[in-house]
């Protein structure tokens, strides 16, 4: 996911199976996510898309 290991890592979920990254600048916002099966590989992905509302 982040082979250089530079940047803000992944973040661990509510479960162990999941990862997810927010990436915040003003005036939008990602969010990415990632669900890994019991042999940690991947299950789903979705990224999402917000725009600041003022």
């Amino acid at each position: 996911m982040n082979r250089t290991k530079q940047g803000q890592p992944f973040s661990r979920g509510y479960l162990d199976r999941i990862y997810s990254y927010d990436i915040i600048q003003s005036p939008r916002s990602v969010y990415v996510r990632i669900d890994l099966t019991d042999e940690g590989t991947p299950e789903s992905f979705y990224m999402g898309f917000a725009e600041e509302t003022k």
